[in-house]
């Protein structure tokens, strides 16, 4: 079943099939083997263009405006928008410049940790 919902688009319901095959039955081992293949340094399902870092940050980002709204939804495409141009301007402009340097060398810990410290939503 992951492997039909990857295939289709639906990387984060596959993500989540082969983790309740492996509660299930954890020595499954082309479950074991697709998680591993298929998820990155965070935990997600791997970029199909290499963003992995970028959509980490978005990720954080948009479950920060949710928490700070108290709701898991956008009210609409408007407000999704806004949204996702507050966190690209962030993500230019305070995660980019250090991409070169230092960022690439950090591990999975430290990049969460900034993405987390990095404001937004001020």
């Amino acid at each position: 079943m992951g492997c039909s919902l990857w295939e289709v688009g639906g990387r984060d319901e596959a993500l989540q099939a082969w983790k309740t095959c492996l509660k299930y039955n954890p020595k499954q081992k082309s479950a074991k083997e697709n998680l591993k293949k298929l998820t990155n340094e965070y935990g997600m399902g791997k970029s199909p263009v290499g963003m992995d870092d970028f959509w980490a940050f978005v990720h954080f980002k948009q479950k920060e405006f949710y928490s700070v709204e108290g709701r898991d939804y956008f009210k609409g495409l408007e407000e999704a928008n806004v949204v996702l141009k507050k966190i690209t301007a962030a993500w230019d402009n305070k995660i980019l410049p250090i991409f070169d340097g230092k960022f690439n060398q950090m591990k999975a810990k430290d990049k969460i940790k900034l993405f987390k410290e990095t404001k937004v939503f001020e």
